[in-house]
């Protein structure tokens, strides 16, 4: 099943399944505002589309045959009994009956079979004009789904302003129905075409109508326009709007409304109750607010922690990023490095590293953990990466000089290369100067003296680790081991490198000796 921001995309994704009727899912999907997850804002909750008001109990004795004295919709109907004759017969849900099924029973006055038909016709036969005819006679019925799908056509084809104001008429009669899904997308679609003030105000009150609906995409995008007023008016009922989208089952203002309450916006503080709301959606395995509530419990107990990482927060991380809260997944794979699981640390970092390029965190935990694995060819492209977001990090430098001389590459060159661009004058830079054999490990570990003892520790951890790669680059595993009991002995378990130290220490005492 789709969903986008806690609502159910549009049934016709799910009923259109052969490849040539993607092109119109996806159409409908997009002009719908149900696109993939984080392609559009909080703002752009999406409405449902299923089966409104008057479309399962339509009485065909009560209703002439649709199109009746219409030229183009009766040729139009007499196209898809031509297209049986070719031997297609599966075109249209309509019950499962088929094409056949469809034009028989929309010709019957079944306004749902005709929507059927129209989606059909664009689908699979490709016939624009029959298709928009269709629904525009179902639309005009007062089928709200067709109007639904007309609108989203005629959005997606956009061939200029009598397409945008054909697609507003058909939001405007679902609307005036009295489903709360066609109100949402009728006010979503005056603010994304908004031509000034009255149309954004507009937008708005067809929002509002749509909530007193009971549609919690309506409540909730009515409450995010809300709250960006500073009239304290309206932030009273930006918070009555989040708490009825809540209610209705809208995980994310549940969300917004846990926030209003800590905050004291719009309505009295109540932290226990914020923290209550948010604990509850975040407990749920089904909610809909894609990790919100747990990232937002997470980043509670930063700050009571100071910034420390606890076990809570580790778990709420995870909670989170499980739940599809991208920017939680990396603060999970640090706390699988820090913790030593590398393997699990690279199993959720290299697929994010595809959504997130960009992000420093995600390089530097994979690139390590892949260095701690062995696995020193892959670990050398992620630090390289790493080195180009931030080419100034003399550590980045000397990750990457290391992981290329283990995968049996040339180190020494770039780190030559990336010298003159990084800060010779602070420590670890001397690790720079003993790698390319300008200094011996004597005179790496002399730099590494400070007047303040744990500041020597650390330094001195760094060095003796550094010291083991070189070992480890030349095949020196005995000396390698030693150094690394020095790092170790040095208690600085905050650093990367004892971290690695440790990883390497354990790897080579399973090595026969």
């Amino acid at each position: 099943m789709c969903y986008h921001d806690g609502v159910r995309c549009p049934d016709m994704l799910h009923r259109l399944r052969r490849p040539t009727l993607i092109g119109l899912a996806t159409a409908l999907a997009f002009a719908l505002g149900c696109g993939p997850a984080g392609n559009t804002g909080p703002d752009l909750a999406a409405p449902v589309v299923g089966e409104g008001p008057g479309t399962t109990g339509n009485d065909p004795a009560e209703l002439p045959p649709i199109g009746e004295g219409d030229p183009q919709a009766e040729q139009c109907l007499a196209g898809v009994r031509g297209q049986l004759g070719s031997g297609s017969t599966t075109l249209g849900d309509c019950r499962l009956g088929g094409l056949g099924a469809c034009e028989t029973r929309c010709r019957q006055g079944e306004l749902r079979s005709c929507r059927d038909l129209a989606r059909a016709m664009a689908a699979e036969l490709g016939d624009d004009g029959c298709a928009t005819k269709i629904w525009e006679l179902t639309c005009d019925r007062g089928e709200p789904t067709a109007c639904m799908d007309l609108a989203a056509h005629l959005s997606a084809r956009g061939t200029g302003a009598g397409d945008r104001d054909r697609a507003k008429r058909a939001l405007e009669r679902s609307c005036d129905v009295g489903w709360g899904a066609g109100c949402t997308a009728l006010g979503r679609f005056l603010l994304v075409n908004a031509a000034g003030p009255s149309d954004r105000g507009l937008a708005l009150k067809m929002l509002e109508k749509a909530c007193d609906r009971d549609h919690a995409p309506g409540c909730a995008l009515a409450a995010q326009r809300l709250s960006q007023s500073r009239r304290q008016p309206d932030q009273v009922r930006s918070v009555a709007r989040y708490r009825r989208a809540c209610k209705l089952g809208h995980d994310r203002s549940c969300v917004s409304l846990a926030t209003a309450l800590q905050s004291g916006s719009g309505v009295r503080a109540d932290p226990v109750k914020a923290k209550e709301l948010l604990e509850e959606v975040c407990d749920r395995d089904d909610a809909n607010d894609q990790g919100l509530a747990c990232m937002s419990l997470a980043s509670r107990e930063r700050a009571r922690a100071q910034g420390a990482r606890t076990r809570l927060r580790d778990e709420l991380e995870a909670r989170a990023c499980t739940k599809g809260h991208l920017d939680a997944c990396p603060h999970v794979v640090a706390a699988y490095y820090h913790a030593g699981r590398f393997v699990e640390a690279v199993a959720l970092a290299t697929p994010l590293t595809a959504k997130r390029p960009e992000d420093g965190r995600l390089r530097f935990a994979l690139g390590m953990s892949l260095y701690n694995l062995g696995r020193f060819v892959e670990a050398e492209t992620h630090l390289a990466e790493l080195c180009r977001l931030d080419p100034k990090s003399i550590r980045a430098q000397l990750w990457l000089y290391a992981a290329r001389m283990r995968a049996g590459h040339d180190g020494k060159a770039g780190l030559r290369q990336a010298l003159p661009n990084l800060d010779r004058s602070r420590w670890p830079a001397p690790v720079a100067q003993f790698f390319l054999g300008r200094i011996g490990e004597a005179g790496l570990l002399a730099k590494a003296r400070d007047p303040h003892h744990q500041i020597e520790l650390e330094r001195r951890c760094e060095a003796y680790f550094y010291i083991a790669q070189q070992h480890l680059i030349a095949g020196r595993k005995r000396q390698a081991e030693a150094r690394l009991e020095q790092a170790l002995d040095t208690g600085a378990t905050s650093l990367v490198e004892y971290r690695s130290a440790k990883a390497q220490r354990a790897e080579l005492s399973t090595i026969p000796r």
